[in-house]
Order: structure tokens, then sequence, then C-alpha cells
């Protein structure tokens, strides 16, 4: 019918053309998808016929924009553009303000899809050319308002020059012609450009000509809206209330000016609508919700089902019930979202640019519902819909990748699998370059990237780009940005990310000044105000406790810390959720300062503010438990002072409690166990201490298995070491000395597990029972993840989330372990072992016990049929930390000083004692010492007493001597003619790589000794393929190559080989069946740090865990010459029955010992290094 009608008109006559277009228009009223196609075909000839000029052309544009919004067709929309461009080259100076007006529509739908700054350098070129027009003399109603406009512009620093060249434009423009469109369009870009660049000066100017538009053209709907969206865009980057009450005035006024027959009035109830949700999102008033909803529904029954403005309204009421789901799992709010959008996309093609949008808004509803609820299969399925939604995407658009970069982060928390968090890594990186100029929110989010892969990396190179994104994130911003302060606060986290895992505590320094200027930047009235303090209050704390006990500035932190916690409060009402929390702070601030200055106002303010705290706090939230343990604390140190037995009473009941806590993480659990334990010791209470320490081991037990998870396992290492030895020592005051023996075992066990698997169940299970192994190894994780986060919460069904999620946790882990400990020879899984397991390691000589308590340190003497405690209260924590400290931190000249000072230290503090004790036991030639923690740093062997009577090995754990004793000898008891046993890898990492002359003698000597039984991989054969390989092959290997030890990484610890480096982890990895000797004659073996906590490993210790029987190393480092002497003599001990005789090592290296102690006495450094571990 419309063909027939346009055949009417004749094709040369200009009436056509106004016919075609008032067809057009037609088409479009009725959404007639076949009369707008014929419509096209009829204007595009038209339009070549008058040379793109007019009506038809013009009518032409129009047609082909309309079919972009319809179909998503960006072919159509290029079209559009050239036509309208065509049509204003055309018109010259006689151009109209329609054709401006069309072109302009066009160039800003073309901006939208490509993001592309040239476009808008057109656009903003297009509307110059209304400056070209006859101005009438006089101002109009909307001059003011322009003037006020420019001003704003030309006031603020940096504004673009484009823009104010448009508003001096459109000035022109409102004053020739009412203006109103043109207005409309500049408050457009306006906004586009706030949003963009979080520019509030650039959203004033918005405001400004949007009410010179509604000015020009009183009750225009299009005016009225644009003013309603700009005044909300104010509410959102500002938080103003006001203009958030004149969006919803205005926007109630666009729908009700609206023309039903132009349909004005549908598209006009969106900013209405989201008005009305961003009001629910302020007072958590669901009629609001619930009333932009309905206005949605009333405007969608107007229109036709096929109606391509319904996507947008579709779109609008997903927005609107997504604001429910920010605060709580709604599953109405969630059915609603998502019929929105599945409506929605059911009528745009996979191409359509709104496609991709509504794959975001459901993706994020599907998200927000399993944060929640931790419904996984929610979190799936948004992950999957942000995938579509990229795909999808007509360009690389920043914000999609950037969305799914947020989902994968979450997910990669949740799961720990770390190709979520290198993708998420990858996508951020991919959204900022996309960008093409340097933008602030997505250079942000690449530092959030970066940082929560650190989480579990540790890397460096992470952190330092998360660093270098955060500055350049500060540096675009502009000085106005709303947003400036959070990208001020991520870079206060990153610098102090880098801290805790260097230690270095310049960036520490560097996060408190970055979080003091996050507060000097935020906007008058800013409602993150509170947060901000918050976490300058938190980092004030941490750079005073990482500050040296004398340092006179950690007074003044912990007093600026109590003054920003309370001005935190101040700003946090007591209805706000997270006023519990602040308060909690401010209670630790409090503690802090009274634990620094012995004030007891301020320690009685602690427990009151601390108190209110926890009263505020539900008692099934996640922090909960912290903030007992906090409180508990602060009983317990006013107990010190006042000895008030209800005070420690009350602060057992709060420790035990948190402890008992299954809503809190584990470190939160074990942290508050202990401190019980330590309280209870502190009343000679010997039993119940150690009840609640074993309780903190079996806690941490949790965060230090398998892989473990960066800081969080490093954390739990250094306070199993402490908590172990406590536990042992309140053991053994009760009396219950088959208790201590099997604490000390099971801490020592649990800490050596996560480097070395030390633990004999652990390292059996995944071989004979890998579902099961495989599933403690996921919970463990899980576990420790848990424990990495934070426990910031959006709502409190979050927080429920968060705490059924821990429950979960806690029952999956008792179950496995129950599980594992129901198989056959796993009874003692994860648990004591029992005492009568631990004597049998003792049936070829005792093994001395040794552990350092704060409580009280001591040495259990081990024999197959008797223990004995030795008490040891001078071997204190402190001067064990500051000798071993000063072996490996002192130089060549005083070594030997400081090495015999240390030695006659030892004797009078725990040797003379324990040989005593030990006299009573009987006469024994082989003696085992197990030093704990950091006291396996310090020569016990070479005690005077000591060598001269004993053979002295050392072991790590009873349970590890056990199993080197039960494995049968791999060397043969007789020589085999032409049969090579062992292997002496040789390297060298000088510039020539020629040896050292110490090595060359070394090499040239076991050549001499052991002929045809010795193989050498030296210079380049020393590869690791080929040291694996021997390692495979010959049961006795002697290293005299370049190695570094890492105490606290055990399984780093590492040779330096010809094309790369030999890890423990490496070593372990091998099925060494018959490893026998490792000789680590290494030119630094020893400690490589001077910092060594209580949960390091001494590399013997880490070689003898990897497999083999027997290893012989150094303490520290001893000169290549020296080493030379030693294995020399060694060698000729080992070898006296003609072959390498592996039941000589010990005697041999304590025969070698001795004569190099007579020939060097005064050497200490030389002769009293090596050690022996193992059998």
């Amino acid at each position: 019918m419309l063909t027939d009608q346009m055949a009417v008109a004749d094709d040369q006559s200009p009436a056509a053309a106004i016919h075609a277009a008032a067809l057009l228009r037609a088409a479009v009223r009725q959404t007639d998808r076949r009369g707008l196609e014929v419509s096209i075909a009829r204007l595009r000839l038209l339009a070549s016929r008058d040379g793109h000029q007019g009506t038809a052309s013009m009518a032409l544009s129009t047609a082909l924009h309309v079919r972009y919004i319809w179909s998503g067709d960006t072919a159509a929309l290029a079209e559009s553009v050239a036509v309208a461009r065509e049509a204003v080259r055309a018109a010259g100076s006689d151009v109209s303000l329609v054709e401006l007006t069309n072109a302009a529509v066009g160039l800003q739908a073309w901006y939208g899809e490509t993001r592309d700054d040239i476009v808008l350098a057109q656009l903003t070129t297009l509307i110059r050319r209304f400056a070209v027009r006859d101005e009438p003399s006089g101002g109009g109603p909307a001059a003011p308002h322009l003037d006020l406009a420019e001003v704003l512009l030309d006031q603020h620093a940096g504004a673009d020059p484009r823009m104010r060249e448009a508003l001096k434009s459109a000035r022109q423009a409102a004053e020739a012609e009412g203006g109103s469109t043109a207005l409309a369009y500049v408050t457009f870009t306006l906004r586009l450009l706030a949003k963009q660049r979080g520019r509030s000066a650039l959203l004033d100017a918005a405001i400004a000509v949007a009410r010179a538009a509604v000015a020009a053209v009183p009750g225009s709907t299009t005016a009225l809206a644009q003013l309603a969206w700009v005044l909300l865009d104010r509410h959102k980057l500002l938080g103003d209330a006001d203009a958030l009450d004149e969006s919803i005035k205005l926007g109630r006024a666009a729908v009700d000016h609206g023309d039903p027959e132009n349909g004005s009035r549908p598209l006009a109830a969106l900013p209405l609508m989201s008005a009305l949700s961003a009001r629910y999102a302020t007072t958590g008033e669901r009629a609001d919700v619930e009333a932009a909803a309905a206005v949605g529904h009333r405007c969608l029954q107007r229109l036709r089902v096929d109606d391509p403005r319904q996507v947008p309204l579709l779109a609008g009421l997903a927005d609107v019930w997504s604001e429910i789901l920010e605060r709580t799992a709604d599953r109405v709010a969630l059915d609603e979202v998502s019929s929105a959008c599945r409506r929605a996309m059911a009528l745009t093609s996979h191409d359509h640019p709104y496609h991709a949008d509504l794959l975001v808004r459901l993706s994020t509803a599907l998200h927000r519902w399993y944060e929640h609820t931790g419904d996984q299969s929610a979190a799936a399925e948004a992950i999957s819909l942000a995938r579509r939604a990229v795909v999808r995407s007509p360009t690389d658009r920043a914000d999609v990748m950037s969305h799914l970069a947020s989902l994968l982060i979450t997910q990669f928390r949740a799961s720990g699998e770390l190709a979520l968090a290198d993708e998420a890594v990858e996508l951020a990186e991919r959204a900022a370059a996309a960008e093409g100029r340097e933008n602030a929110a997505l250079l942000s989010n690449v530092s959030v990237a970066h940082q929560t892969r650190s989480e579990v990396t540790g890397a460096l190179s992470d952190i330092d780009r998360a660093i270098a994104a955060c500055r350049a994130a500060v540096s675009a911003a502009a000085a106005d940005d709303p947003r400036r302060s959070t990208y001020f606060a991520n870079l206060s986290r990153a610098l102090a990310r880098r801290h805790a895992i260097t230690g270095d505590t310049s960036y520490l320094t560097m996060a408190v000044e970055v979080a003091r200027r996050t507060v000097q930047v935020l906007p008058a009235g800013q409602r993150d105000e509170a947060r901000h303090l918050a976490n300058l209050c938190d980092l004030l704390l941490i750079l005073a406790a990482a500050g040296e006990p004398d340092n006179p500035d950690i007074y003044d932190q912990l007093q600026e810390a109590v003054e920003i916690a309370r001005m935190a409060v101040r700003l946090t009402p007591p209805g706000d959720p997270n006023h519990a929390a602040r308060l909690a702070q401010l209670g630790l601030a409090l503690q802090k300062l009274s634990e620094r200055n012995g004030e007891p106002q301020a320690l009685d303010d602690a427990i009151t503010t601390s108190r209110t705290a926890v009263d505020m706090t539900p008692l099934d939230h996640g922090t909960r438990a912290g903030r007992v343990a906090h409180l508990g604390h602060a009983y317990a140190l006013r107990a010190q002072v006042s000895q008030d037995g209800a005070d420690a009473r009350e602060a057992l009941t709060l420790l035990r409690a948190a402890a008992a806590d299954r809503s809190a993480t584990a470190s939160v659990r074990a942290g508050a166990a202990a401190r019980a334990g330590r309280l209870a010791a502190s009343a000679g209470d010997w039993r119940e201490a150690a009840d609640d320490l074993a309780h903190a081991m079996t806690l941490l037990r949790r965060l230090v298995h398998g892989t473990g998870h960066g800081l969080t396992t490093e954390r739990a290492l250094n306070e199993l070491a402490g908590v172990a030895a406590d536990a042992a020592a309140c053991a053994a005051r009760s009396g219950d000395l088959p208790r201590a023996l099997s604490l000390i075992e099971q801490g020592t066990r649990m800490r050596l597990a996560q480097a070395s698997d030390a633990n004999a169940g652990t390292a059996n299970l995944p071989a004979l029972h890998p579902t099961l192994a495989h599933e403690l190894r996921e919970v463990a994780e899980a576990l420790a993840r848990d424990d990495a986060a934070d426990d910031l919460t959006r709502s409190p069904a979050e927080a429920a989330a968060t705490v059924a999620h821990r429950r979960r946790l806690d029952e999956r882990w008792q179950r496995t372990v129950e599980s594992i400990r129901a198989l056959p020879d796993f009874a003692d899984f994860f648990g004591p072992p029992s005492p009568a397991s631990l004597l049998a390691a003792a049936h070829q000589g005792p093994v001395i016990v040794v552990y350092v308590s704060s409580i009280c340190s001591g040495a259990l003497l081990v024999t197959p049929h008797a223990l004995q405690h030795v008490s040891l209260p001078e071997l204190t924590e402190s001067q064990v930390g500051a000798r071993a400290n000063a072996i490996s931190t002192a130089e060549s000249a005083s070594l030997d000083a400081v090495v015999a000072d240390t030695l006659a230290w030892l004797r009078d503090t725990a040797v003379t004692q324990i040989l005593a004790a030990l006299d009573g036991l009987g006469t024994y030639e082989r003696l085992w010492w197990m030093p704990v923690g950091t006291a396996a740093f310090l020569p016990w062997h070479a005690v005077d007493d000591v060598i001269d009577r004993y053979v002295c090995s050392y072991t790590p754990t009873l349970g590890s001597l056990r199993l080197a004793r039960d494995r049968a000898p791999a060397l043969p008891s007789t020589h085999s003619p032409g049969r090579a046993v062992a292997v002496a890898v040789a390297y060298s990492e000088t510039e020539s790589q020629v040896l050292l002359p110490g090595v060359s003698r070394e090499l040239a000597a076991l050549v001499a000794l052991l002929g045809e039984q010795l193989r050498i991989l030296a210079g380049a054969d020393a590869t690791r393929d080929g040291v694996l390989a021997a390692l495979d092959r010959y049961p006795w290997v002697h290293i005299a190559c370049c190695a570094i030890s890492d105490p606290a990484r055990p399984s780093a610890s590492r040779l330096m080989l010809a094309d790369g480096q030999l890890s423990v982890s490496d070593v372990r990895a091998r099925p060494l069946r018959d490893a026998e000797v490792a000789v680590l004659a290494a030119c630094a073996a020893g400690r490589s740090d001077a910092g060594a906590s209580a949960a390091a490993v001494h590399i013997t210790s880490a070689w003898h865990l990897a497999g083999f029987r027997q290893v012989i190393g150094s303490l520290w480092s001893v000169p290549d010459a020296a080493i030379a002497r030693l294995m020399h003599s060694l060698y000729v001990e080992v070898t006296r029955r003609g072959h390498l005789d592996a039941t000589a090592v010990p005697y041999a290296l304590c025969a070698s010992t001795r004569l190099l102690r007579q020939q060097r006495v005064n050497r200490p450094s030389v002769w009293a290094a090596f050690i022996h571990v193992g059998v």
C-alpha cells in the first residue's frame, strides 16, 4: 500500500520527497519495518537524483538511523552519517538547523559505537557551523545560562576548548531559533565527557545548558528529560540529594508532558525510572523501585510487541530491579531483571549495540545473586554471559571487558584458579588500551586485577604494575574528579601490599601518606569519607606495629590512629551497617595506644568501646569473633596490670568463645586460642593452656597444608612455630611429657609439611588415595583464600553468605580429615603422633628435642624407654634469634668471634644442663639433635663437651628419622667393580666458568679416592637435566657449586647450574628410591638471609626431607679451601674399606671436624660449620 501511495507523486517533483518523508514518519509511528525499507529504497533514489540535497537526503539519513536503532545495523548508521555529512557539505553556507541537527544525531550515535575522539571532534566542528548563521539582535532566555556555562568551563583547568566553542555556537543557535534541540545535543556531549572524565565542572556546564533548553521551549519533553538525566548524573557523581529530588520532579513532568502520538512519552520515562531507583539505593524504600517499575510497564503497554523502543524501556526496567540486588538476595528482583533482559535480547540481533549491554546487565544481576547466596551456577552463568558480551560487542568495548575482568577476579578469589586471574589481568589491560588514552577508572581496574593476582603469586611484578597503574590513574584524573579519592585509595593499598610482601617499611610509609592524600582530595560531603579514614587508621596501626620498639614516632602514629578512628565513628551514624566496625577499630587503636604508653584510661576506653562494638555485631556475623578476640585481649592486658581475677576470667571466656566461632576465619580463631592458652599459662593453668594452644595448632594446620596462599601461609607458619613450642612448654609444666613431645613433633611436621611433605601420612596420601588428597588440598586452599580476603561486605545478606560459606568449609575440612583417618595406617593423620612411635626413633641413640618458648624453653631427652625434661629458662626467643642473625650477618673477619661467643653461650645456657641430665640415662656414642625453629641454625654439635664425647647428627623431626631408617640402604656393602655409585656436580658462576681452586682440588681428591665409583658433571655438563638424571641413577651425590638457601621457603633453596637453577622442589618431585647420601659442599649452602623466622628450615634438612637418608651441609658459608680440606678428610674416612660406606658418614664427619679443630682451633667458623642430617 505504501508503494502505491508513493507512486502517486511525480518522482521529479519536490512534492515526491516531502511525500516520501511523510510516509517515513508513518512507518516509524506504526513500527512498520517493511514500510521503513520501502521508504529507504525510495528516498535513496530521490536523494541520488537531487544530488544529495534537500528533504530527500535528510529523510534518508533519518530512515537509515531508524534502521540502525531497530536492528543494530552499524552499516546503516555509517551510511546515515555519510548522507547527512554530504547534505551539510552540499548546502554550504545555506545549511539549515535541521540539516545540522540531523548530522549531529548521526555523529553522536557513531561516537557511541566507536568512542573515537576524532568523531567527537567532528561533532563539535558540526555544531560550530551554527556560528555562521545570521544572529538576531538581543539575547534570548538561554543567554544568561549559556554565559554561566562558559564561565564554568573557562574556570575549569584543562577544560576541552572544543566544548567552550560548542557552547558559544549553541548560544547563537538558541538566540536565533530557540535552539532547544541543539542545546540538548550539547548537553548530551557534556554529560558524556563529564561521566567519562569525572569532571564536575563539565557536569555543571551540562546542567546549565539543559536548563537553557528547558527555558527555550517550556514544556518540551526532550528538554525536561535531558535536564532530569543530567541532574541524576550529578547525584550519582557527587551524592547531591537536592539534584536527585529535582531529577524526579522533572522526570514526572517529562512523562506528563509527553505526546503519546509521537512516541516521546515512553522513552521520556527512562530518567524518572532511573531517578526513583537511585533514591531507593539511598533510602532502601522498596516503594520507589515498585513505582519506577510501574512507570516502565505502563509505557511498555502502549507499544506494539515488536516496537524496537521496547528495548531501552526493558533495559531501564532491568536497571530498576537490579538496584534491589545490590542490597539483598531478592528472587523476585532477579526474575524481573532476567525477564526484562531476555525479552529485550529477543528484540535485538546479536550484533545490535544494545545486545552486549543487555548481556552485561543480566550478568551483573546474576553475579550479585552469587555474592549474596554463594550460588555457583549463578556465578558461572554470569561469566558466560559476560564472555558473550565481549564477543558480540561491535568493537573492543572497554566497559564490557572491564566487567568480565571484575567477575573473573571474584571467581579467582573463590576458586584460586590462577588462569582466571591471568585472564582478568589481560582483559583489564586490554580495556585500558582500547580506550586510546589514559582513562583513570580503567587504569584503576588494571591495578585491582594485578593486586588480586599477587595475593596468590606474591609476584612483585604484579604489585609494581599495580602501583604504576594506580599512579597513572591518579595523574589522569581531573582535579575535580570525585573518583580521584578512590584511585588514591587503590594506590595506598598497592603500596601497603608491597610492604607486606617485601617487609620494606618505606612502602608502608608511602601508603600512609597516600591514604592521607586520599582523605584530603575527598569532595565535601563525600559519603566514603569514613571508609577512607578507616583505611588510614588501619595503615597507621600497621606502621606502628612494624616499627622498632624504641622508635619515638610510634606513639605519635598511635595517637593519630585514635583521632582518625574517632572521626570515622563520628561520620558513621548508629544506623549505618559499618558503625560497629568503626567502633571496633577505635577500640583496637585505643588498646594499642594503652599498650604503648601504659595509660589505664585508654585501656578502659578501649574495653568500653570494643564491648559496644561486640554488642552491636550479630551473633552470626563473620567479623564478630575478631571483635570478641580484641575485647578479650584488652581484658587480658588490664588483668596483667590490675591483677584482677575477674578481668582474667572474662578475657579467657571471650577468647575461647572467639576460638570456637565457626563463623570466623581460621587465623582469627587460632589467634584467639593462642592468646587464651598464653593467658591460662600466666595463671599457672598448664593443662588448660596446653589444650588451648593445641586447638590453635589444629586451626593453623588448615592454612599451611599444600601450596599455601601467599602471605596467609607465611603468617600461619610463623605463628605455628611459636604456638607449638608454647603448647609443648605448657604440657611439660603440667607433667605430661609424652604430650609435650607429641605436640612439638606435630607442630614441626605441620610446619615442614607445607614445604616438604615431611608428615609420612601426608606424603603417602596422594599416591595411595589421590581423590582424598585432592579434596584435602582444595578445601585447604579455599580456607586460605577465605583467610586472605577482607571482611568488608556490602550488605547483611552478603555477610550471612560469607558466614555460611565458612561453616561449609569447616564441615568439609572436618569431614575430609575424618575420612582420611578412617583409612588403614592413617589413624594419626593431622593429629598428634603417638608417643610410643616417637620414642622408637631413639633406638640407635638419644634425640635431644630443643624448643624455644615465650613461656619457658626446654629440652626433651628422648630414649627408647624414657623421656626426660630439662627446663632452659635462659634460652629465650630474643637471644636465640639474635645469635642466629649475628652468625648469618657477620663479616668474614668477625665470624670466628661470633661463632666462638655463640658456642660459649650455648654451653652455659643449655648444653651443660642437657648433658648432665643425659648422663643419668646411660652411655651413648651417637646423639641426635632436633632443635626447633630458629634454634636449628645454631651449632649445637660443636659445643666443646658435645663434640668431644658424641658423634652428632641432626633430624628435622622424629618421624623423618624413622622413615629414613625404615628404608633399606641403597649402597652395596661391598665394592662392585666397574659400577659407579656416586656423582660429583661442580659448577662455577664466574664469568669464565673456571672452577674455583678449592673445588678443583676437591674433585681431584674425589677422583683419586673413588676412581671408577665416581662420575663427574662439571662446567657446561652440569645442567639441570643432567643432574636430575644423575639423582635417579646414583645413590651418592656430591654437590660442589654455588647454592642459595631460602630458609623461609626451603623448597625454593636451589643450586646454580650451567643452564639454570635446580630447586629442592625439583628434587622432591623425583621418585628418589635409592637416594642415600647428599654432600652439599657448596660455596654458599648456608643461610642466605639475616632474618629467618622461627618457621625457617635449613637447606640440609630440606634435602633430607626431599628423600636423602643422609645429608651433609654447612650452617654458614665456608671458604672453598677449607671445604676442600674437610672433604678430603671425610672421603678418606668413608672409603677405608675400599668403597663408599654410607654407614661411616656421620663418624667420618665427626672425625674430620675434630681433626680440623685440632689444626685450626681458633677458627670455629671453619670447623663448626658442617653438620650431618639423617640416620
